[in-house]
């Protein structure tokens, strides 16, 4: 087992000047110490370069300062620039318990992947994630704890994790610059390919500040949403060849999620700008076409009436007026 391994923090910052401070005095604040902060300014046009700046004095914190490319350019800059034995993301707007770190790298540092629970805040709502302790050593284990998890939060962000650095390096994993929605997601399950172990830790340390109605922000570009939902299906398929499992959950959840978007696509376009041909070609692709059957073959199943009901439906209903799909 590694012993005190070294901890490399990407932090990308982009118009955070009202939480930035939170977040780094919470990285700042651990009773871990053994760790660098990587604060990677993406271009702000606010005070927050001048935050990050506040905290050069510390000599565990890198200040980055580049033009405008999006959060993945920000995080790619900071792998780039990373030294640690292992590499934990975090957002400017969330924070983290002070044990944080120390709750990952305390008697089991050794596992590819170190993924743990989290507090939810979204508006006047809070929920405490918290997930089994417990490793898993071999293929099967693997696939089993992918099955429960693939289609939660817990594996569709890079926050809440210590990924090994050298499986980054070694397999030159980046996220992709040309997604807006989704990159996290397509980052984690690449780097599922590689994992020989996992250790899921119980306490929930970090805080993710969920902003409400995101599926409005992502309804715009549809264009590259299409590409998106391509490169993610591929990656599932991906995954489940290599575990040899389906992962129906996983990719209903898929599905799902972009039901919100082209819900939101729909209600935003006016109908002379609707591009009619990617949204039939969504509602023609055999995963959405299974997914949506099996909606409603197990219509009386609570999880799958939560997860399509207020979706689905509707864009079933938008799909039979106007011939974008035939389901029998």
């Amino acid at each position: 087992m590694m012993e005190m391994p070294f901890i490399s923090i990407i932090v990308p910052v982009y118009n955070a000047e009202n939480c930035l401070s939170r977040c780094v005095e919470s990285l700042l604040g651990q009773s871990y110490t053994s760790f660098e902060l990587i604060l990677v300014d993406d271009g702000s046009s606010d005070n927050s370069l001048s935050i990050c700046k506040r905290f050069a004095a510390d000599k565990r914190v890198k200040i980055i300062h580049q033009e405008n490319g999006g959060v993945s350019s920000a995080r790619n800059k900071g792998l780039e620039l990373a030294k640690g034995d292992y590499v934990a993301f975090v957002d400017a707007d969330d924070w983290v318990n002070k044990d944080y770190l120390s709750s990952f790298v305390q008697d089991h540092a050794d596992a590819d992947l170190l993924v743990g629970g989290y507090e939810c805040i979204e508006g006047k709502l809070h929920a405490v994630v918290a997930i089994e302790e417990k490793t898993y050593r071999d293929k099967d284990e693997i696939a089993l704890f992918l099955e429960r998890k693939l289609g939660n939060i817990v594996l569709q962000v890079p926050w809440g994790k210590l990924f090994k650095r050298d499986i980054l390096v070694a397999n030159e994993m980046r996220f992709d610059n040309q997604m807006f929605f989704g990159e996290d997601t397509l980052f984690v399950q690449e780097y599922l390919l590689f994992v020989r172990s996992i250790k899921s830790i119980s306490p929930a340390n970090y805080v993710y500040e969920r902003q409400p109605k995101w599926q409005i922000k992502y309804g715009k570009r549809i264009d590259l949403q299409s590409r998106a939902f391509g490169q993610l299906l591929v990656s599932l398929h991906d995954l489940s060849l290599a575990y040899n499992r389906p992962f129906t959950y996983a990719k209903d959840w898929l599905v799902n999620s972009y039901c919100q978007i082209y819900q939101s696509y729909l209600y935003q376009t006016p109908w002379s700008g609707i591009d009619k041909t990617l949204v039939r070609s969504f509602f023609h692709n055999r995963q959405v076409v299974e997914s949506i059957r099996r909606f409603r073959k197990h219509r009386k199943n609570l999880l799958l009436v939560s997860l399509f009901r207020k979706n689905v439906a509707l864009l079933t209903l938008y799909a039979k007026v106007y011939g974008w799909a035939k389901w029998r």
